[in-house]
């Protein structure tokens, strides 16, 4: 693996979430997304989302607390907290 260069958009892990509709370049599903190098990110799109992420080590509810950890960290910062 080279370094993460693309953004891997992923699904909503949230029912509630579903309703805003699936990946998306654009608003909240932006920030839903995991870098890969561009290798990784052919690859991923080639097999389901979630087999993909768990056999690279990323089960589900690992792949979601790094994602919440992402954007908390992201939205301190622009808050200056």
């Amino acid at each position: 693996m080279t370094e993460p260069s693309e953004a891997d958009h992923i699904m909503a892990w949230s029912e509630k979430l579903k309703g805003f509709g699936t990946r998306s370049h654009n608003g909240v599903h932006a920030y839903f997304c995991v870098p890969l190098c561009r290798e990784c990110h052919q690859d991923r799109h080639k097999h389901p989302e979630e087999e993909w992420y768990e056999s690279k080590g990323w089960p589900k509810a690992n792949l979601y607390a790094y994602l919440a950890h992402q954007l908390a960290s992201f939205l301190t910062e622009e808050i200056g907290v």
